[in-house]
């Protein structure tokens, strides 16, 4: 195993743990306010998967666990995982960061999912992921996971009458507003999506001729 390959595997494993220790510790913390609300633990944690940063999160901590263990990922997957969770750390410090003021075990939770994560994997994918043959179609594809989360997030929503985030909230905002509200977002993602591939044909055109 070369050098490289052996420190791409600790770092995405210290990635991976940070990650679900993350990811523990906000599971404990919606349980504890679950059960405030009279939610039992199946209804709280259930409350734990409506959130784009925990779907993202545990995606990234599986992906990273694997190549820990030595399974490959695909340059691709790794490229659109890396946009969503730096979009998740764009979106929660540009416009959800004021809205509350976690502390303690939230405060850590939070730090770790929205900041800690985004900045680590994105440092990853500078430093070991694969960049060859990323092409500037691919962030059609790319774009399936935060659209799918939209429309799961209004199901959820329309069923459960519960908004993840306010500017999903269609029962306070209607329809229209919450479609521009996805729409913006979803144009500074695909335009994340484009500049990632513009990077990555960069980084490798760097990269010095076998």
């Amino acid at each position: 195993m070369t050098d490289m390959r052996r420190s791409g595997r600790v770092f995405a494993g210290a990635i991976a743990a940070l990650g679900l220790v993350s990811l523990v510790a906000q599971a404990i913390v919606l349980v504890w306010k679950g059960r405030e609300m009279g939610l039992g633990t199946i209804a709280s944690l259930w409350w734990f998967l409506g959130y784009f940063t925990i779907l993202t999160n545990i995606t990234i901590v599986a992906i990273m666990a694997r190549i820990a263990f030595g399974h490959a990922a695909k340059a691709g997957i790794l490229a659109s995982l890396t946009v969503c969770i730096a979009l998740v750390g764009a979106v929660y410090h540009l416009l959800l960061s004021g809205l509350w003021n976690p502390v303690g075990l939230h405060w850590w939770a939070d730090q770790g999912l929205h900041t800690a994560m985004p900045l680590l994997t994105f440092a990853f994918w500078l430093r070991f992921s694969p960049k060859a043959g990323l092409a500037y179609a691919d962030v059609a594809r790319w774009l399936a996971f935060p659209v799918g989360y939209a429309f799961y997030a209004q199901i959820r929503g329309k069923l459960e009458g519960w908004y993840p985030y306010p500017f999903l909230d269609a029962k306070t905002l209607g329809y229209g507003q919450v479609a521009i509200n996805s729409a913006v977002i979803g144009f500074f993602f695909a335009l994340a999506c484009l500049g990632m591939v513009a990077l990555a044909k960069r980084l490798e055109a760097r990269l010095p001729s076998p």
